[in-house]
């Protein structure tokens, strides 16, 4: 699997969670986006 899929993934999850009313998705989503980030411009790098 390529780490941008697993980047991705993890970007659509945090934006779920982010979407959601609840402040402690809320926080879940945030690190789960910055996280997806991370891994997709590391992948990008890599190539």
């Amino acid at each position: 699997m390529k780490k941008q899929n697993v980047g991705f993934a993890f970007l659509l999850l945090g934006v779920i969670f982010a979407l959601a009313p609840i402040s402690y998705f809320w926080w879940i989503g945030v690190v789960l986006g910055v996280s997806g980030l991370i891994v997709v411009f590391s992948g990008v790098k890599d190539e």
